[in-house]
């Protein structure tokens, strides 16, 4: 680059400063034309004084158009310097000096507003203490069926012992009935065998003396054939 060459001048930095200054002119312009305050409508009441003009506007020139008594609920609309706008509630508004403002209420209706509070909770400790009453008549009552209850329930557990005692006894019952009826078919068994033991025996012994008697029988009668024919033989010699 040739030594002797300017550059050529930047202007951003001047273009820079140029719209901080339009900025910061129009803020101010802006602070200028902003109307007075505007507020949320708000309850406040005249502090304690004779009485405090309200006026069309904002200074002691412009032309009074009520006068309000200490203690008086007044509408906020906005606020301006030293002045505030309000509405008297009978479709009048005005300035005064809202140095005369204020957000408690006067000492009398304080009073009336505690009185009506006190008179309020007397009737709510009343009934708090009714229902107190209540609980409390309603908790000894429980109290009396727990322990109620409680006793109920030891009975309960007691005949429970008892019946799984007797249950024991009953299975223990059952058990040595079951031996029992084994023992019983057993034996009828048993008997049911002698029985026909017995009946078998008592044919053949009824068939040995059957038996014994024909045999006897039998023997006689040989006897007799036998002495016959020997007394035959006798006769017969003899002659």
């Amino acid at each position: 680059m040739n030594p002797l060459t300017v550059p050529p001048l930047s202007l951003q930095p001047f273009s820079r400063q140029f719209r901080l200054c339009n900025f910061l002119l129009g803020f101010a312009f802006c602070l200028i034309l902003t109307p007075p305050q505007q507020l949320h409508a708000q309850t406040l009441y005249i502090k304690p004084a004779t009485e405090i003009p309200v006026r069309r506007g904002q200074g002691t020139d412009y032309k009074i158009i009520a006068v309000v008594e200490d203690g008086k609920a007044v509408e906020l609309i906005e606020y301006s310097g030293d002045w505030a706008k309000v509405h008297l509630g009978n479709n009048k508004e005005g300035w005064l000096l809202k140095r005369y403002l204020s957000n408690q209420p006067p000492l009398d209706k304080q009073v009336q507003n505690l009185t009506i509070e006190k008179e309020t909770l007397t009737e709510k400790t009343a009934v708090l203490e009714k229902q107190f009453t209540e609980l409390t008549e309603v908790h000894g009552q429980t109290e009396h069926n727990l322990s109620e209850c409680i006793a109920e329930r030891t009975d309960i557990r007691d005949q429970f012992e008892e019946l799984k005692s007797d249950t024991a006894d009953v299975q223990l019952t059952k058990h040595s009935l079951a031996e029992a009826r084994s023992e019983i078919s057993e034996l009828q068994e048993e008997l049911s065998r002698l029985q026909i033991e017995n009946s078998v025996l008592k044919k053949n012994e009824t068939i040995i003396w059957f038996m014994a008697g024909a045999g006897v029988l039998l023997i006689g009668w040989l006897l007799g054939r036998f002495t016959k024919s020997t007394k035959k033989r006798r006769s017969s010699l003899l002659s």
